[in-house]
């Protein structure tokens, strides 16, 4: 159970990523949102429960694992898709 869970909170967190912050044209930009939005929510739930922070049925999951989403996508907004292939450089 938990790990649709985890699959579901990873999906939504993606597509409100981008939603949020749309991305380019690519074909690739909405699943890749939300691949890391699944990322990140499954390692927060791994990392968690591996620090003993919440238990099998604990409602803290659920904002453990919206953190862990919400960080991945920040890190990935804010530093791969700042790079456009066209300018070639990072932007500031």
């Amino acid at each position: 159970m938990e790990i649709i869970l985890i699959v579901v909170v990873g999906f939504v967190a993606g597509v409100v990523a981008e939603v949020v912050w749309p991305g380019g044209t690519g074909p690739w930009e909405v699943p890749s949102a939300i691949g890391l939005g699944i990322g990140g929510t499954l390692l927060a739930a791994l990392m968690a429960r591996w620090m003993g922070w919440y238990g099998p049925s604990d409602v803290s999951a659920l904002f453990v694992y919206m953190g862990g989403a919400a960080s991945v996508l920040l890190a990935w907004q804010l530093t791969v898709r700042r790079w456009t292939p066209s300018s070639g450089i990072p932007e500031n």
